[in-house]
């Protein structure tokens, strides 16, 4: 079985290394991407309890989307 995942990866890498990456990414980016939602929801609804003003909103969840 590794030789042929060994095999796969391999031919990927030389055929398109940057689908091979995408696909390396992709997976964690799944797994923090609900996480990132609940944090940014949690955040706006604190800040407005506490009455922010709305450019700290912006900054804060415009500081997460160029990370």
């Amino acid at each position: 079985m590794s030789r042929k995942i060994k095999f796969i990866l391999q031919t990927i890498w030389n055929d398109n290394r940057k689908l091979l990456v995408l696909s390396a990414v992709q997976l964690p980016l799944q797994v923090f991407l609900p996480w990132l939602q609940i944090f940014l929801t949690r955040t706006l609804v604190t800040g407005i309890e506490r009455q922010d003003p709305l450019y700290r909103y912006a900054a804060e969840v415009g500081s997460i989307f160029l990370l």
